[in-house]
């Protein structure tokens, strides 16, 4: 998706409706509107966005890019989103709103807003020195204000309160551009008022061209970072060949093709297809893949500890899969605190005989336990 945004300067969103997307009965085709839109073209109309999408579309990784360009190189940040280059915006302010929401708790009423938060959040992380700059572009209104995982706050009525004090701060700081992103699910219960000037877009799935350039640019970087050659002519006929490749074992096979759009699911499918294995036609044969493929490269990938890359992968199955029941058993959640998380895996560790003694299990589930864990 970035590689698409980076060249052509286009990300395709779909708009989404305030009653929509309340609306927890409606399939997900009801929320999307058949009038897709350029990135470009939205950012030109509106100042403040919510960016929905299904899990590996990319909403992160699109903050992420932005914030690093502008931080980085402002002209090259002005080209690439020429619609709002007259702006001049400044500096940009990246913010998981999980990380808000887990101090909520631990702060006084009259310190719980997102001015007291950001001030202590810049200073425990050694940033305090920046903390007038920031003030001051705010007052100006030159930041590019990013706040991501809306619907990774686990509890909905916390998320309510949060998304409040996000509307709060977006009114005492209006010449701002602001950006907001969630999963759909999570975003039903606690959505942002369009009365806060805030429009929601879903982003689309990757179009045939977009799976085609994706793949060409994913295979000599995944060589790159796997021999560490820099030989560019032999990287770009290692692309042309398996790109290729890869592009015609998707569109070969219906059930693998409609996954393909997500630029997660597509990585993992090029992973898969890059390491040997045929693409299945049957889509739970291909879940079956994917969860083995994700268990065996993700924690060297993540920098997981050797205490949990030497788990078999029979025993993290054994572990995840009543996991993944459990969440399923709780629909309302779109997340896991990170206390719940190291229970369930405790409980499972020792339901199914992996550790004998509590102990044991608390020391392996404190360091299995991402800290902003979610589904």
């Amino acid at each position: 998706m970035l590689s698409q945004a980076q060249k052509n300067d286009t990300l395709i969103l779909q708009e989404v409706g305030e009653r929509q997307a309340r609306d927890n009965t409606s399939p997900l085709e009801k929320y999307i509107a058949l009038h897709p839109e350029e990135l470009q073209t939205v950012l030109s109309k509106h100042r403040r966005l919510v960016l929905l999408g299904d899990p590996g579309s990319g909403k992160s990784t699109l903050l992420k890019y932005m914030m690093l360009l502008l931080a980085q190189d402002n002209k090259q940040f002005f080209t690439v989103f020429s619609s709002i280059a007259e702006e001049k915006l400044a500096i940009p302010f990246y913010l998981p709103l999980v990380y808000y929401a887990d101090v909520w708790r631990h702060y006084a009423p009259g310190e719980r807003s997102l001015e007291h938060f950001i001030e202590r959040y810049l200073r425990e992380n050694y940033l305090g020195d920046y903390t007038d700059t920031i003030n001051r572009q705010l007052s100006r209104g030159k930041v590019l204000v990013l706040f991501d995982g809306l619907d990774e706050i686990p509890d909905a009525s916390l998320r309510i309160k949060i998304v409040r004090q996000v509307e709060m701060f977006t009114q005492s700081y209006p010449m701002n551009r602001f950006i907001i992103t969630s999963r759909i699910v999570g975003y039903r219960d606690a959505p942002v008022s369009a009365s806060a000037g805030y429009h929601a877009y879903g982003l689309a799935d990757f179009d045939e061209q977009q799976i085609r350039y994706f793949l060409q640019q994913w295979c000599p970087a995944y060589e790159r970072w796997v021999k560490g050659s820099t030989d560019q002519q032999y990287l770009q006929n290692l692309a042309t060949k398996e790109a290729a490749a890869i592009f015609q074992s998707v569109q070969s096979k219906p059930a693998v093709h409609k996954l393909a759009g997500n630029p997660l699911l597509l990585t993992i499918l090029a992973l898969l297809q890059r390491q040997g294995t045929n693409l299945p036609a049957h889509r739970v044969e291909l879940y079956e893949l994917c969860v083995t493929t994700l268990l065996y490269n993700w924690g060297k990938t993540k920098g997981m500890s050797t205490t949990i890359t030497s788990f078999t992968k029979h025993d993290l199955i054994k572990i995840l899969r009543p996991l993944a029941f459990w969440m399923h058993e709780h629909p309302t959640m779109s997340a896991i605190s990170e206390e719940e998380l190291a229970e369930q895996v405790v409980k499972q560790l020792l339901d199914r005989k992996i550790t004998r003694h509590e102990d044991e299990a608390m020391k392996l589930a404190e360091v299995s336990v991402p800290r902003q864990a979610h589904s």
